[in-house]
């Protein structure tokens, strides 16, 4: 998110508020775009949504903490792990490489309630020897829940990691295939 030097320095806002699952931090431009979604570490919310956070700032993004900036995302987010929606309606701005957009894209088109491999993802955007890049591209993700990364399991069914936490992930998981 550089931005020019001869433009206004870009604003984002944030709020990080509880959820059923876990704390969960949102990041919204000005346009109200999902620039950021994550489940925080329930020990360590603050520090965890700084560390979120940092990487930003040090870009020159001002930030501003405003809940009313982030309530419609927020909103979603909490009927999303309330088993009440199947899908956030939120216009998002995932950055990242062209290698991690096509994998974003791909996990797009994961039904809800479904799970897909690290290598079933490769194979499906044609790049069947790149699993580890696959996964790196997975655990990238900047907007967790509309690029549905939790949907992504070993090849063997096992829950593997998650930035939220092995725990939200067998939630997120658990709830979609109650509701499928």
């Amino acid at each position: 998110m550089k931005n020019r030097s001869d433009a206004a320095p870009a604003r984002l806002s944030f709020a990080v508020r509880e959820t059923k699952l876990a704390p969960v931090l949102v990041v919204v431009d000005q346009k109200q775009r999902l620039v950021r979604l994550r489940f925080l570490d329930p020990k360590d919310a603050g520090s965890d949504a700084e560390r979120t956070l940092a990487p930003l700032r040090k870009s020159g993004v001002e930030l501003r903490d405003d809940p009313r900036a982030c309530a419609e995302a927020m909103r979603q987010v909490k009927d999303f792990v309330a088993g009440k929606r199947d899908r956030l309606d939120l216009e998002s701005i995932p950055q990242g490489s062209e290698f991690q957009q096509k994998v974003w894209k791909e996990l797009r088109r994961v039904p809800y309630g479904a799970t897909v491999s690290y290598g079933e993802l490769a194979r499906r955007i044609g790049r069947p020897s790149a699993v580890r890049a696959t996964a790196r591209a997975n655990a990238t993700n900047p907007v967790a829940l509309v690029v549905p990364c939790h949907r992504v399991i070993g090849k063997d069914g096992a829950v593997t990691g998650y930035n939220g936490g092995v725990a939200v992930k067998e939630a997120l998981l658990a709830m979609e295939a109650k509701r499928r």
